[in-house]
């Protein structure tokens, strides 16, 4: 009882927005915080079963890859009549109950170890609060429930030291229980126990028979998680193309200084201002910083155990034997969540353990890492304090006051990070429930407008983030999923841009092509449930390229609301004009002679057939292309270049047929060179920001501008890896004005690279 109320209190004095007003706290609205608020408030409000409507309109998502932490989500939709405010409140007191579980069960894992009731406590509160899944409630909110590690690990220690086949039932009920509010949680409970079954294996002396009889009760159950995960997924999922290979496997992973160094600790922030090569991180996927007092304790602890070694002595009172296992199960989940044996270019391992392609983010596994070790250095540390308390008393107490004060500093910054990132959750939810001068209700009202008159939200800029190859608007998808968030949940119309995970490739080639620009097909707009027009936001602050001013032009403005400009936009309108300038375009290719010619000449162009190239290969359209380079760095034009005006505005585009079995593709590095020579300004043209595709085929298209010092422009295709694409075809660099039109050998009608024709 005593300690509930300890751990509740602490809860209460590190999140007291969580415990107090629920219902009110929204912690961002853009970015991925924002998407995660509003993909779980749709469903709540407007979903049904296991498939979510809220954005990727018409598709729709299971509601697994929204973050939509479906345990809560589905179950509240399908009680109905939930609003906002129960649906937060909800997720919030379930945060901070699992916040207040975590210590307990901390507490219980450290009275296992010996540690007395005084100072379980204590650092039971101290690692809770202390664990890097706290800064999960700024954004990944299924990810903060921190109580799953804690209970995977005093009930695998209990199974330890019983046997009883209830823990490793009592391990799958969890594993399933917190995989449906974040399918992370599903990997953590495998590995846990599968490190747990290596562990106990290496560092066991009982017979193998009984040893492999030992670990098979909390493998079947680990295993059984895996498998209701993937039975869910085969049995109402859909979708058969989802990425196989999602980016991130080697890139989100723990670093040495993740572990060691922390900008939210007052010590670091001491130690940066005094020693300039003092660096500390401030986060990150792998962030899982240990602190001083842990660091300190296992290096002494290490230390002791080496002269220890060395001087054959007799064990003392603070032996860490019984700790030996746990230790090689953390070190076992330190190695993964660094990306071993992946980073050391192995990732062809994947290919046997395909499961792991899909947890792409590794550095989250070194939670596990972190919560062994700290309570592995509390306990080390009280073992210490009650052994010298006999002898030198004076010396026990200052250490360990020393040691829990050092904790407790560290952890203060803590609590100053979360209080000043939990200040505006009350006027972000005003925002979001339209109480703040946001009601796009009143908007609609006041120019006599009908939810019902629309069927989805279009936001400009275009934003596509989660399918790997595709991997648009990066730069303005945090205002553009604010303020489609908020104006899709007060006017309950799904969104059609897409901020989700592994999302199908062909629905995202799909999509993306509504905003190609006037001579892409879109085969979206054609397939809308009904003639309705959508509603067009055009987020203020981000400006738009040509192609998705294309769609502006074409739309009706109903005025400015929210920071953005309100539009009416006929789907069949836009398709009626593609039609139009199709047909002018192929019109004007039959009275061609060249290959190439300009409908609307701007100034200089540059068209690259790549028809004798070496090494050849077969092409975008039939005819002949340029098989890959493999170089990681390639000059694949140079030349004189020059715009009619400062800062003319340019499109650089090319053909690439990527590899589908991996998340890769190349970019060019454009650099423009005065009569020097020198580069006065370069610009990044990323392949993953296709608008227009066929098949494997991706059309990179970027546009950039050239200031009037340029001369020369040089063209430098980057290969990731040397494997990020297979081929290469019809390269064009055009003003932006300008219309190119090109007639094929194989009969293909080109315009500003984009296919007319078969």
């Amino acid at each position: 009882v005593v300690a509930t109320i300890v751990a509740c209190a602490a809860v209460a004095l590190m999140f007291p927005a969580l415990v107090l007003h629920p219902w009110n706290v929204v912690p961002n609205l853009g970015a991925d915080g924002g998407k995660n608020i509003y993909t779980y408030l749709y469903h709540v409000l407007y979903g049904h079963g296991m498939w979510y409507t809220g954005m990727n309109f018409p598709y729709g998502e299971h509601i697994v890859y929204t973050d939509g932490q479906p345990l809560l989500s589905v179950s509240l939709a399908g009680i109905g009549g939930i609003g906002v405010s129960t649906a937060l409140g909800v997720m919030w007191w379930l945060v901070a109950a699992s916040q207040v579980l975590g210590i307990l069960f901390l507490y219980k894992i450290l009275r296992c170890f010996g540690v007395s009731f005084l100072f379980s406590l204590v650092f039971a509160v101290l690692i809770g609060l202390f664990s890097p899944q706290i800064f999960r409630i700024q954004g990944h909110y299924g990810l903060s429930y921190s109580c799953v590690i804690p209970m995977l690990f005093y009930w695998t220690l209990q199974y330890n030291g019983t046997g009883k086949w209830n823990y490793a039932s009592y391990v799958f009920i969890l594993g399933i229980v917190s995989g449906l509010l974040h399918p992370y949680f599903s990997g953590v409970t495998f590995l846990w126990v599968a490190f747990y079954g290596l562990a106990y294996f290496h560092t066991g002396h009982s017979p193998l028979k009984a040893r492999l009889t030992h670990v098979l009760p909390p493998l079947f159950a680990g295993a059984g998680v895996m498998l209701f995960l993937a039975a869910l997924l085969h049995f109402t999922d859909p979708v058969v193309d989802r990425p196989l290979t999602p980016y991130g496997m080697t890139t989100y992973c723990a670093t040495g200084g993740m572990l060691v160094s922390s900008a939210f600790s007052p010590v670091w922030m001491i130690l940066q201002h005094l020693f300039t090569f003092a660096k500390a991180h401030d986060g990150g996927e792998g962030y899982c910083y240990l602190g001083f007092t842990t660091l300190i304790t296992c290096c002494w602890a290490l230390v002791s155990t080496l002269r220890t070694f060395k001087k054959r002595r007799v064990t003392n009172s603070a032996d860490t034997a019984d700790f030996k296992m746990w230790l090689v199960l953390a070190l076992f989940a330190l190695l993964l969540g660094m990306g071993v044996p992946f980073v050391w270019h192995m990732e062809w391992l994947t290919d046997y353990l395909t499961f792991m392609r899909q947890f792409r983010t590794l550095g989250r596994f070194t939670w596990m890492f972190y919560y062994i070790l700290s309570v592995f250095a509390a306990t080390y540390l009280y073992r210490t304090f009650k052994e010298l308390k006999t002898t030198r008393k004076y010396l026990a107490t200052a250490i360990m006051v020393t040691a829990v004060t050092v904790w407790a500093v560290e952890l203060s910054g803590y609590y100053r990070y979360q209080h000043d990132a939990m200040k505006n959750v009350a006027s972000n939810c005003d925002e979001l429930r339209g109480t703040a001068g946001r009601d796009w209700n009143l908007f609609f009202t006041h120019n006599n407008l009908k939810t019902n008159d629309f069927q989805a939200i279009l936001a400009l800029k275009f934003f596509a983030i989660g399918s790997d190859k595709i991997w648009l608007g990066e730069d303005a998808y945090a205002y553009g999923i604010e303020k489609s968030g908020i104006a899709s949940l007060q006017l309950h119309l799904p969104i059609m841009d897409i901020m989700m995970a592994r999302s199908s490739w062909s629905q995202t080639q799909n999509q993306v092509k509504t905003a190609g620009g006037p001579y892409v097909g879109k085969p979206v707009l054609a397939m809308l449930p009904s003639a309705k027009p959508l509603l067009l936001l055009v987020v203020k602050g981000t400006p738009l390229d040509p192609d998705e001013q294309y769609l502006v032009d074409h739309s009706e403005p109903l005025g400015e609301f929210s920071g953005c400009t309100v539009m009416k936009c006929l789907p069949q309108s836009i398709m009626a004009i593609d039609v139009k300038n199709r047909d002018e375009v192929v019109a004007f290719a039959r009275t061609m002679n060249a290959p190439d010619s300009c409908l609307k000449y701007d100034g200089i162009y540059i068209v690259q057939h790549f028809d004798k190239t070496t090494p050849f290969c077969t092409g975008f359209a039939g005819g002949s292309g340029q098989a890959a380079i493999k170089k990681h760095d390639t000059v694949v034009y140079e030349g004189p270049f020059s715009p009619k005006y400062d800062n003319q505005l340019y499109e650089l585009s090319c053909w690439f047929r990527l590899p589908g079995n991996n998340y890769k593709s190349p970019y060019f590095k454009i650099e423009m060179l005065d009569v020097a020579g020198n580069v006065t300004r370069e610009h990044d043209a990323l392949t993953k920001e296709s608008k227009d595709s066929r098949g494997l085929w991706f059309r990179q298209g970027t546009y950039f501008e050239v200031p009037i010092q340029c001369k020369r422009l040089r063209l430098r295709l980057i290969n990731d890896g040397e494997d990020s694409y297979e081929a290469m075809d019809e390269l064009l660099v055009r003003p932006a004005g300008s219309v190119v039109v090109s007639k094929l050998a194989s009969g293909v009608v080109m315009a500003n690279n984009h296919p007319l024709t078969p």
